[in-house]
């Protein structure tokens, strides 16, 4: 990962969880792992998309095609949010007028 990525703007480590507690910062983009490896990746920018296309910047009707019934849309906290389930991990787009802001790409432990 990081001969791809380089080296990371900040990185963080906590000393109060065992669950992710390492976070690498790059434009962009945020990656949490741990002793076993990446178990979060947070994207802001149209760089980084998930392997079937979806970038942020992208309208949530156009994720929508992507990723057809298996996306649910629903309001959490008054905020639209795109959902992908599979297997213990999940995709989450946050959207903001109609466009996605944010994925998320996660695994329960």
């Amino acid at each position: 990962m990081l001969r791809i990525l380089g080296k990371p703007e900040r990185r963080s480590v906590s000393a109060t969880t065992d669950y992710l507690p390492t976070g690498l910062a790059y434009p962009g983009l945020t990656i949490e792992l741990d002793e076993q490896g990446v178990g979060r990746l947070f994207a802001s920018s149209s760089r980084f998309c998930t392997p079937a296309g979806a970038c942020p910047g992208m309208s949530l009707a156009d994720i929508q095609h992507i990723y057809g019934p298996a996306m649910k849309v629903e309001q959490v906290d008054g905020v639209s949010k795109g959902l992908v389930f599979n297997d213990g991990c999940w995709l989450e787009f946050t959207v903001e007028s109609g466009n996605v802001e944010t994925i998320e790409v996660a695994c329960v432990p």
